[in-house]
C-alpha cells in the first residue's frame, strides 16, 4: 500500500473519530518543506511545527527557545518507551535523539484540531532527506496556546493491534 493511500486511510479514520461528538474536526494542512518557518494561519499548527522544528539538528539555545515557545513548563510527553515531564526532560530526550539519528528531523504531514486538542501525523526524515517511519501525536493545548500534553504513537508493526 502506498504512503499516500496509508495517509488517506489514517486521516479518514481520524476524521471519523474526531468529528463524532459535536463540532467537526478542522484540518490544519501540513508544511511542505522541512525546516521552513511555519506559515500556518492556525496557531495550534504553528505551535506544533515550532515544537517539531526543535527536533532538527539545531543549536541547543535555539532548541530550548523553540521548546519554550511551544510547550508549557509542566508538559507531559509520553511515548511507548517513557514519559517525560517538563521541558528539561524533553530537551534531554531530544539530545539523545540527535545522537542516535544525527541530522534527523520530523515533518508534520497533517494536523486535525478542535478546541484545545490536536491530532497530528508526522514523518521522520533522515540526514539524507529520506523519509522514514511515521506516527501520530495527540496533543492538548493550554490557555496560552502551548502544548501541555503530547501522546506519541509511532506507526510500527509491534504497535498495530490485530
Amino acid at each position: 500500500m502506498s504512503v499516500l493511500t496509508q495517509r488517506r486511510k489514517v486521516m479518514a479514520i481520524s476524521l471519523l473519530l474526531l468529528s463524532g461528538g459535536g463540532s467537526p474536526a478542522i484540518s490544519l494542512a501540513a508544511q511542505p518543506i522541512p525546516g521552513s518557518p511555519p506559515a500556518k494561519s492556525d496557531p495550534r499548527a504553528r505551535t506544533y511545527e515550532t515544537y517539531l522544528s526543535a527536533w532538527a539538528p539545531i543549536d541547543d539555545s535555539k532548541r530550548l527557545a523553540r521548546l519554550r515557545d511551544s510547550l508549557s513548563e509542566d508538559v507531559v510527553f509520553t511515548n511507548p518507551l517513557q514519559t517525560r515531564r517538563g521541558i528539561a526532560e524533553v530537551v534531554a530526550h531530544l539530545e539523545v535523539f540527535q545522537k542516535r539519528s544525527p541530522g534527523g528531523l520530523f515533518q508534520m504531514n497533517e494536523m486535525l484540531g478542535w478546541e484545545n486538542h490536536g491530532l497530528a501525523t508526522w514523518q521522520f526524515v533522515d540526514a539524507k532527506g529520506e523519509a522514514g517511519f511515521w506516527g501520530y501525536d495527540v496533543v492538548e493545548f493550554d490557555a496560552a496556546g502551548r502544548m501541555r500534553t503530547i501522546l506519541l504513537f509511532g506507526h510500527s508493526e509491534k504497535t498495530i493491534l490485530k
